[in-house]
């Protein structure tokens, strides 16, 4: 992944999540390497050669209406979510986070994120492939409950959703590090 800064909407803070702003060419840029890293990981686990997430292009990302939320390190988005609000549910349509720093939290801190936004009672939802079992694990971690769902495009996927409970308070990044 390029190595493009985002002090202009960010500072000088070594790690945190925040909203993405896509009409940033650089932050378009960046979340588009990303997803692709990441999906392809993904088609090569469930053993898809024609994984549907892989076919977005950029201009497809750019005029993407979701909020986006991206966890930044050293100035490098490392992992994104976004999602789409109806009423109250809100759905995750992407949570995607770089290859090389798999296993580092960073879908969990994204997820509690997201989580910290919403209103108590409602309700997230998301999908993934059924065979990938990492991302099913990460969902479950974070207390979501999960059931088979329909098959898209040949895969088998996996419905994902959670109830929001109580009251949620926007977190403070911690600038410790």
């Amino acid at each position: 992944m390029e190595n493009a800064r985002f002090s202009p909407w960010l500072g000088h803070i070594d790690r945190m999540v925040a909203v993405a702003d896509m009409r940033e060419p650089s932050v378009a840029d960046q979340i588009h390497v990303l997803q692709h890293a990441a999906y392809s990981v993904e088609a090569q686990r469930i053993g898809s050669s024609d994984f549907p997430p892989l076919r977005e292009t950029l201009d497809a990302l750019r005029c993407c209406t979701d909020c986006f939320l991206v966890f930044v390190e050293d100035g490098n988005i490392i992992g994104c979510l976004s999602y789409g609000q109806s009423g109250a549910v809100f759905t995750i349509t992407r949570l995607v986070v770089c290859p090389q720093h798999f296993r580092r939290g960073i879908a969990s801190a994204l997820l509690r994120q997201l989580e910290c936004r919403l209103p108590s009672g409602s309700v997230v939802c998301a999908s993934t492939a059924d065979l990938n079992e990492p991302a099913i694990r990460a969902y479950e971690k974070q207390g979501y409950g999960t059931a088979v769902g329909p098959t898209s495009e040949g895969i088998t996927l996996r419905r994902l959703h959670k109830r929001i409970e109580g009251t949620n308070e926007q977190i403070q990044p911690d600038r410790s590090n």
